[in-house]
Formats: C-alpha cells, sequence, structure tokens
C-alpha cells in the first residue's frame, strides 16, 4: 500500500494535461459548444478527478468511500463511453474529407473499447490490488491523446503567428508517440509489461491507421450504417 502513497500526485499530471489540452477548444467556449461536446468533456474530466481521488482514499484508510465512488465511478465511465460514441455522427456532417470521416471514427471506436476494456478489467481485478490498479491507470492512457495532441497544436500554432505549421493528422501521431514512450518507461520501470500497460501503448498505434482505414469499403460500410443519421 505504501508504493501507491503519492499515486495521486502523478495522476494529477494527466489531469492537468487534459485541461490544459482542451482550455482553448471547451472550456474557454462553455456558453457556444453543443451539449453532445458538455456530456463528453464534464464525464471524461470528472474521470480524471476520479483518478486522483480515489488512490488517496485508499492509501489513506478510507476504504468505504473508496468503495462507494468506485460504484459511482461506474456510472461515470459509462458516461465517458456512451457520450464519446454519441458525438461520432457528428464526424459524418459537414464537409470533412473521407480521411478524417472515417479514419478519425476507426480510432475513437477503438479508443472507447480500449478505455471500456480497461475499466472493466480495473473491475475484475478488484481482488487483487496490484492488477486493479494498472488496469485503472492505464485507461487515462487509452483517453490521453487528444489532450497530448490539442496542446502540441496550440503550442506550434502559438509560436507560428497562430497557422499550425504541421498537418494535423503529424500532430496527432506526435501525440501518440508520447503517450506510448510514457507508457514504455513505466513498463520498464516497473520491469514488466504489465498487460493494462503493453494493451495501452499497442492502442497508440491505431493513431496510424486513417490512411488505410478510410478506404476499407467494409468498415465504411459499417460506419455509414451506425453513424449517419
Amino acid at each position: 500500500m505504501e508504493s501507491y502513497r503519492h499515486l495521486h500526485l502523478w495522476l494529477l499530471i494527466p489531469l492537468a494535461v487534459a485541461i490544459i489540452g482542451f482550455t482553448p477548444s471547451y472550456w474557454l467556449k462553455l456558453d457556444v459548444v453543443p451539449f453532445r461536446q458538455h456530456l463528453h468533456g464534464i464525464s471524461a474530466t470528472v474521470w480524471f478527478v476520479f483518478l486522483v481521488v480515489q488512490p488517496y482514499l485508499i492509501t489513506r484508510a478510507r476504504r468505504e468511500q473508496h468503495r462507494w465512488y468506485g460504484i459511482i465511478g461506474l456510472f461515470v465511465a459509462g458516461g465517458v463511453v456512451f457520450s464519446a460514441l454519441g458525438t461520432l455522427p457528428y464526424n459524418f456532417v459537414g464537409d470533412l474529407p473521407d480521411v478524417a470521416k472515417y479514419g478519425l471514427t476507426f480510432i475513437d471506436v477503438v479508443v472507447v473499447i480500449g478505455f471500456t476494456f480497461s475499466v472493466l478489467m480495473a473491475v475484475r481485478k478488484l481482488p487483487n490490488m496490484h492488477d486493479h490498479a494498472r488496469w485503472m491507470i492505464a485507461s487515462v492512457f487509452w483517453a490521453l491523446v487528444p489532450a497530448f495532441a490539442r496542446i502540441i497544436w496550440h503550442t506550434l500554432a502559438f509560436f507560428n503567428d497562430g497557422v499550425l505549421p504541421i498537418p494535423v493528422f503529424v500532430g496527432l501521431l506526435l501525440a501518440a508517440v508520447i503517450n506510448a514512450l510514457i507508457l514504455i518507461i513505466i513498463m520498464v520501470k516497473e520491469r514488466r509489461a504489465h498487460p493494462a500497460f503493453l494493451l495501452a501503448a499497442l492502442g497508440n498505434l491505431v493513431y496510424f491507421t486513417p490512411p488505410i482505414t478510410h478506404k476499407l469499403s467494409s468498415w465504411r460500410a459499417i460506419a455509414d450504417a451506425l453513424f449517419i443519421v
């Protein structure tokens, strides 16, 4: 238990990354963003806060609170998943290129599945604190790339007179690489490739798939059937 005593402080870092990354496009535009974005933005933020609070409670012997907050956390995780899925039909509204419509939607679906699996495995591993903690931590890394990407985009644009000097997808790939490297560092430090971290690290490969997936007729047919209303 002592080895997790400061885990909540480490988990403040992804919370800060998420808030900083989405400040220009969400937190500074609360009065104009659509309701669906509020559902996803708020539920995702609450999930990041939840992951800070839970290790703090359990390492301070506040097990009852930890248990009840854990039950609430399942509803929050469900909110993250269903609000993310609810935004996907809007990828097909407007004149976005197919690589964005179908490629990004494929990424979103894989990330939602990975996040959901990580949370479910954390629940399954409740009797084993070490495994439970790692699956919970891994859920962060399924959701962190969009925030990293926005920090990259906004930072580069700030130093280039407001113009992004690289393609959007390049920034997304850089974010995925950063995300994967952090997971690799964690695994090297632990001297073990825990399945939770290994799966989350491999999940970053999905960000390299849009040039392929947007051309797959089978995926286009599935996406059209599920997300075009």
